[in-house]
């Protein structure tokens, strides 16, 4: 049975506090709050700040769990693409809406950062004389936005994507789980009603990414990690 939202917030709270001295939840506290989030009003929020960052930055080698330490030149100054890195823009209300909190750590820590969605990061509220508080669609600052369906063959483009330009891709929380119930609901409903076509979406993206990664450069996938090797992805 699942937690209350109170009790689930609760829980997360004393978990991210009882790690309060980790590499990462240190970085999560700098960088939450910058976007109005913090352990008392949004633990969930900086949970996943804390999971998905913690994934890349482990892939990269930028963290040592043994040593409790975070290499964060690692990140300063290299190229990242972050494939369905969110937006906090949904058509379903109901859904979590993830924040693009991958591309904001990154560009926090001084990475050149292209994040792809299928809506742009955020709504930014505007207000126009005479008229009522519409939402008006805005890229954030700091980093690149590039609109895509991901779905669709072609969506990363060698026109806007040149070969070999990226030190490390990451496409976390979207596809390519071995458990259905943990793909993004769109795409679990196309891995549901169309296996081939599902395949055929992981496919196209781990062949475009391997052509945007440098030779030796890093591919986060979900709880996987890849190295491009030659014109090959090699599991690590």
């Amino acid at each position: 049975m699942a937690l209350p939202q109170n009790d689930h917030n609760l829980k997360l709270r004393q978990e991210i506090l009882e790690n309060a001295s980790h590499p990462v939840v240190k970085l999560a506290f700098e960088v939450g709050p910058k976007y109005g989030v913090d352990i008392k009003n949004r633990p969930e929020v900086l949970s996943q700040l804390i999971k998905n960052f913690g994934k890349l930055a482990l892939a990269v080698g930028a963290l040592d769990e043994k040593q409790h330490e975070l290499d964060r030149e690692k990140f300063k100054d290299k190229k990242f693409l972050d494939l369905a890195c969110g937006s906090e823009v949904l058509p379903v209300p109901t859904k979590n809406r993830f924040a693009p909190w991958l591309c904001r750590t990154l560009s926090y820590l001084g990475a050149d950062v292209t994040g792809v969605d299928l809506y742009y990061p955020i709504l930014k509220k505007v207000k126009r004389k005479k008229r009522p508080m519409i939402n008006e669609p805005s890229a954030e600052t700091g980093w690149h936005f590039v609109q895509r369906d991901l779905t669709q063959m072609g969506a990363i483009d060698a026109s806007v994507f040149p070969d070999g330009v990226f030190d490390a891709v990451a496409c976390i929380g979207f596809i390519g789980y071995s458990d259905v119930t943990l793909d993004d609901p769109h795409i679990k409903s196309i891995r549901l009603e169309d296996p081939q076509r599902y395949i055929d979406i992981i496919v196209e993206i781990d062949t475009q990414v391997t052509r945007v990664l440098k030779e030796a450069g890093i591919y986060a996938r979900n709880d996987s990690v890849f190295q491009k090797k030659g014109d090959d992805l090699k599991h690590l």
